[in-house]
């Protein structure tokens, strides 16, 4: 709604006053243009905003081939998301953080509880740090690792707080405490792989399946 510019040191600089992206609150934000009139020259973007992460940030993310495979439903994500663009040659240098509060996430239409996430994006590497994820009665877990946005796949270390399966009044698999590498695949559904006690976790939008084998 308001924004001036000014030239300084080589410098386009937009000072954003109060802003709006699709009804979010970008008031925080700023932009400059620098090596204005030299080479080598490019666009700093650098937004911020307390919003769900929805189609609306998606959408700019997504500008940049920088996909995230997840819808928040409840909550609000404080971040932070630095670009910067080189203009010819063409390069962007993507840093962002972000902080998940007791919101509900959506992955191939199943909704995920996170009671606390710590996200740091670097291009297109997303690293999840104390990362707690419950889906209702099956597991608990907090996780750090390396989501792969290009590749789609997840590699990480999990406390279980508990997982358990059942099967004609027989857990199959109980586990509480338990510290082990978690493997997500997010091609073709959400596979949760947790191969130190051979158990894989398929959620997909036609059907979910349990894998322990033996």
């Amino acid at each position: 709604e308001t924004l001036s510019v000014r030239l300084e040191n080589n410098q386009l600089l937009f000072d954003i006053g109060k802003a709006q992206y699709e009804g979010i609150d970008a008031s925080r934000s700023s932009a400059y243009i620098y090596n204005l009139l030299t080479e080598k020259n490019g666009i700093v973007l650098t937004l911020k905003a307390n919003a769900p992460y929805d189609e609306r940030i998606d959408n700019i993310l997504k500008a940049y081939e920088i996909n995230l495979p997840i819808a928040q439903t409840k909550g609000t994500v404080e971040g932070i998301v630095e670009l910067d663009i080189r203009f010819l040659p063409y390069d962007l240098d993507a840093k962002g953080h972000f902080i998940l509060k007791e919101s509900t996430i959506e992955l191939e239409g199943e909704a995920f509880e996170v009671s606390h996430a710590y996200i740091t994006l670097n291009n297109r590497d997303v690293f999840l740090d104390s990362t707690q994820l419950a889906y209702g009665n099956l597991f608990d877990l907090t996780t750090q690792g390396v989501l792969d946005t290009r590749a789609l796949t997840y590699i990480g270390t999990a406390l279980v707080e508990s997982l358990r399966v059942d099967y004609e009044n027989k857990a199959l698999i109980d586990l509480q405490g338990a510290l082990t590498p978690v493997l997500l695949d997010l091609n073709d559904g959400l596979h949760v792989n947790l191969p130190d006690f051979k158990t894989t976790l398929l959620f997909k939008k036609s059907q979910n399946q349990i894998q322990i084998d033996n």
